[in-house]
């Protein structure tokens, strides 16, 4: 088994973990039997909800680039490059990325690209405000 397996779970008062796939957990913990191991332990991420992406891309964007006449993608990396900054390549600086940005960071950074959009006059919704 070279494969890194994820198992999500809660560890309740005692410190025990219960896997939410218990079957799994446990057929796993069989073909591991006298094996040695090697587990991490981390809090489980809450990646954004593709109803935060659904905004930002289908409403967020569309609605800057009609206000400035560059396309979404145009308008991503910039915006991505003002907002987070950039990171070394060999080849030059790129854009940091959103694709790992939890629930409460692509929050923060749709807040950031809505006054951004306000400075030019543009106004984008909240997302409680669109259906």
């Amino acid at each position: 088994m070279r494969q890194a397996l994820l198992f999500r779970g809660t560890v309740n008062d005692a410190g025990a973990f219960s896997a939410d796939d218990r079957f799994r957990w446990l057929a796993v913990l069989q073909i591991m039997k006298g094996k040695r191991v090697e587990v991490t332990l981390r809090r489980e991420r809450r990646f954004r909800s593709l109803k935060a992406n659904r905004f930002y891309w289908g409403w967020v964007l569309p609605i800057l680039a009609e206000y400035t006449g560059y396309s979404a993608e145009e308008l991503h990396e910039a915006l991505k490059q003002k907002i987070l900054g950039t990171k070394d390549t060999p080849f030059g600086p790129i854009p940091k990325s959103t694709r790992e940005m939890d629930d409460t960071q692509f929050s923060d950074y749709v807040h950031h690209v809505q006054a951004e959009a306000a400075q030019l006059g543009c106004a984008i919704p909240n997302p409680e405000d669109v259906a």
